[in-house]
């Protein structure tokens, strides 16, 4: 019980882990997992290339041999894992754990008034998203600036992997529908007109997808590749597409000539063999449908085994294109190593398990309180995220704080399609790191949904980042100037913020959607000022940009390494923070809350949990350089292990 000024408040605290923890880590592995195997299977067909090809291929299976043990080490122990559903910040080095987030816990102060009515924050506590067991000498940011690239997201590479599993998911529908056919057949079924007409649609969207650019290029290339060893030069024991050939756009690949003739790809042959296939196919398709006969059955399947090698040439020629655009990124973003994909793989699986544990939370919690503010929210802007990070700008954690920067930008690439499966129930799919979440919601919630949500309408995910560093290595870096980092990624997400911000105060003024935005507008400029300010241990900074995300529906997640100790004093100085402001809480009994949560509260329990001593582990001299603010109380402190 705390006093506000009105009257007295009950303040509780939970937490608990999330069953993500284990299961969403399991299923990324699962996806990355087919894609590598059909990769690597792929680029083992490709005997028929110019023989100059070959280390260029060994090269690349290699690679993805490498990245695929290590995806199996990690299956093959979270397959039979029956423990906790936690992993450990003692655990931060083990190999099995790699993919898996460390300490994740969903944290929540409830506060109940006079009136009964209850009030609950949510915060996940986490530690930073790093590859520990790789090491902190290298980060995918340094990696970033060596290959001169401002993202790992690959425009190229993706849309050469999307039109792979476009054209995968076409060919699996129409396997289905043969498998149909041929059990119709066996039980003598005559009357399949209707299934013939339904398969048409697929056929239609199959030679369509078969006509367009990128694959007539992709079959192009390959067919130079396999017919004259001038295609590709030699440089540096690496192979690489030539640049005076063909050049990306932005949106797709074209010829680079002087001739203007061959400028187009519509004048190649091989569309017009292509199309000549395809007319064909699908005339002797419908000329089957016509008759309507017993042998249509017997018909269906001739026409399905006539476009067989035209599925097989397609799928070949993006393989094709797809081995070319690897072999760039590899030696120049990966520098010839598998270790950079690895560290990507695994921070980016931690950081997905955060999201997919952020999104079930905030969803649980609209649900409780019957808010449709937020599904409307989630259907017209977006679904925000913010990240507070504590990690210093020294050394190991430079590398874990520009790892954990990289990671969440990424995960802003992916997106959430909402099911009517049961809560929790979750599945992946896309690629590797522009992943679509499909989330069971419930029949419940799915009632209150809009219409938007209902039709599978994706949820856009914004991701925002402040950091700063507030222990004794940001002292040092402050001193000799290695701070920048921290900056810098502190105007990024102020530009991100602002960005969401527009969006939120445009739909809430045009929609009369409750709010208090005339407390969240007097937040925006303090937040740009204390931002571009670049002040040392601004704790204040964090906890505005806190009240303004959740004044606009977001969720809030806080790290450090361990995301016990630092993190510990920041959620709950920003749950007195809270109690203070939206509470009513007395000035004078604010020190005496802090320190009630910090010894009485929840976070000495995570840290038993994790290293088995309730203490938190700081030492006096460290005590000395933590800001006022995150300092805990005499006797709460002392802890060895981190």
């Amino acid at each position: 019980m705390f006093q506000t000024n009105h009257d007295k408040i009950h303040v509780s605290e939970q937490h608990w882990d999330h069953h993500a923890s284990i299961a969403l880590p399991l299923a990324y592995i699962e996806l990355l997992l087919s894609k590598k195997e059909n990769i690597i299977s792929s680029f083992e067909e490709f005997t028929s290339l110019d023989p100059m090809y070959d280390p260029m291929i060994a090269q690349m299976i290699n690679h993805h041999e490498t990245s695929l043990l290590s995806l199996l080490r990690a299956k093959r122990f979270l397959s039979v894992y029956d423990g906790a559903l936690f992993r450990k910040s003692t655990q931060k080095k083990e190999s099995e754990w790699q993919y898996c987030p460390v300490n994740l816990t969903v944290y929540a102060l409830g506060v109940c008034d006079i009136e009964e009515c209850e009030t609950n924050y949510f915060t996940v506590t986490v530690g930073a998203f790093a590859a520990h067991g790789l090491g902190y000498k290298q980060s995918l940011q340094s990696s970033l600036v060596a290959a001169g690239k401002n993202s790992l997201y690959s425009v190229r590479h993706d849309r050469i992997m999307h039109n792979i599993d476009s054209l995968c998911e076409i060919w699996d529908d129409i396997e289905k529908y043969k498998q149909i056919i041929i059990d119709s057949i066996a039980l003598e079924h005559s009357d399949l007109y209707d299934l013939a007409v339904s398969l048409t649609t697929k056929i239609s969207d199959l030679t369509e997808f078969c006509k367009t650019a990128d694959v007539l290029m992709a079959i192009q290339m390959k067919e130079q590749a396999e017919a004259t060893a001038s295609y590709a030069v030699l440089r540096n024991r690496h192979w690489s597409a030539p640049e005076t050939d063909y050049v990306w756009d932005g949106e797709k690949y074209r010829v680079k000539s002087a001739d203007s003739r061959s400028g187009s790809l519509s004048n190649q042959g091989g569309k017009q063999k292509a199309e000549t296939d395809i007319t064909i196919a699908i005339t002797n398709f419908i000329l089957s449908v016509e008759k309507k006969t017993n042998t249509i059955g017997r018909e269906l399947l001739k026409m399905l085994a006539s476009l067989e090698p035209l599925v097989t040439q397609s799928r070949q020629a993006l393989m094709f294109m797809l081995l070319l655009e690897e072999n760039k990124i590899f030696n120049s973003f990966f520098s010839g190593t598998p270790e950079i994909e690895i560290r990507m793989n695994q921070c980016f699986s931690q950081g997905l398990t955060v999201l997919y544990t952020t999104f079930h939370i905030a969803l649980l919690d609209a649900y409780s309180r019957r808010d449709t503010t937020f599904l409307h929210i989630l259907d017209n802007i977006g679904y925000l995220v913010q990240f507070q990070c504590l990690l210093s700008t020294h050394g190991g954690e430079l590398t874990m704080l520009e790892d954990h920067w990289i990671t969440i930008n990424n995960l802003a690439h992916c997106n959430i399609v909402l099911t009517s499966e049961e809560l929790g129930d979750f599945s992946l799919s896309g690629l590797a790191y522009k992943v679509t979440m499909f989330v069971g919601v419930g029949a419940e919630i799915w009632d209150m949904l809009p219409v938007g949500l209902k039709n599978r309408k994706p949820i856009p995910i914004s991701t925002i980042l402040f950091t700063k560093g507030v222990n004794e290595q940001q002292m040092l870096s402050e001193r000799v100037g290695t701070n920048t980092m921290e900056h810098t990624i502190n105007i990024d997400g102020l530009c991100k913020l602002e960005v969401y911000y527009m969006m939120y105060k445009e739909y809430v003024t045009h929609n009369n959607i409750p709010g208090d935005m005339q407390k969240l507008e007097s937040l925006i400029s303090p937040i740009c000022k204390h931002a571009r300010a670049h002040i040392y241990k601004d704790v204040k900074l964090l906890v505005m940009v806190d009240e303004a995300v959740r004044l606009m529906s977001g969720s809030r997640v806080t790290s450090c390494k361990s995301a016990k100790d630092r993190t510990g004093m920041s959620v709950t100085y920003e749950s007195v923070c809270a109690l203070s402001r939206e509470h009513s809480l007395v000035s004078s009994g604010f020190n005496n809350a802090l320190a009630a949560l910090r010894s009485h509260g929840v976070r000495p329990l995570n840290c038993k949990k994790n290293t088995g001593s309730g203490k938190y582990a700081f030492n006096g001299f460290q005590l000395k350089i933590l800001p006022k603010e995150y300092r805990p109380p005499i006797g709460t402190y002392g802890g060895k292990i981190t």
